[in-house]
Order: structure tokens, then C-alpha cells, then sequence
């Protein structure tokens, strides 16, 4: 198994297909190499990632993660002890697709 993560794209360089092309390349990369499955993990919220690039390159939804902090203490939860909510996503068997626009 091999994981891919994080995949960013600086603001000014989005909209090039720059994610899209490495990504494709690591996971393609890792296949030919014997891993039986790549894996990511990405925001739900991104609708860029998460419902149109990912599933373009072969990744599929495998699971749903919520990630939770506790805090010692009598308070409320602020914005940076909040919950995390992922998607793990996955392609297997095959490389995946190279990106088209």
C-alpha cells in the first residue's frame, strides 16, 4: 500500500493541472512498483478534489473518517480543536488515468 498526501497547489498555480499530472504520476509510480492499493485522503468540502479530479484520475470513495481532538478542561471546543472529516479514497489494480482537462 502507498499513500499519497497532502496534495496542494499554491493559489496562483491552480487551474494548470499540475495536481492532476503528479498525482497520477505517484500513483502510477506506486502500482508499477507491486503496491496493491494507493491511497489519499481528501476534504469533502473541496468539491475540485474530492468530486471532479480524484475520481478522474480512478480514485473511488473507500471510507469516511472523522478525526477528533480532546482537550483537558471546562470549556467549548474552539475552531483548531474541532473535528477533521475526510474522505479516504483509493484506486487499485490498474494505474490510474492520466489527467485530461
Amino acid at each position: 500500500m502507498s499513500r499519497i498526501g497532502p496534495v496542494y497547489t499554491p493559489p496562483e498555480h491552480r487551474g494548470h493541472g499540475y495536481a492532476a499530472a503528479v498525482t497520477a504520476a505517484a500513483a502510477r509510480w506506486a502500482l508499477e512498483r507491486g503496491a496493491r492499493q494507493v491511497l489519499l485522503y481528501t476534504d469533502p468540502a473541496n468539491p475540485t478534489t474530492t468530486n471532479r479530479l480524484y475520481p478522474r484520475l480512478g480514485f473511488r470513495p473507500r471510507h469516511d473518517a472523522l478525526e477528533l481532538r480532546f482537550v483537558p478542561g471546562d470549556r467549548r471546543p474552539g475552531p483548531s480543536e474541532s473535528g477533521a472529516h475526510t474522505h479516504q479514497l483509493s484506486v487499485t489494480s490498474s494505474p490510474p488515468r492520466r489527467p485530461t482537462r
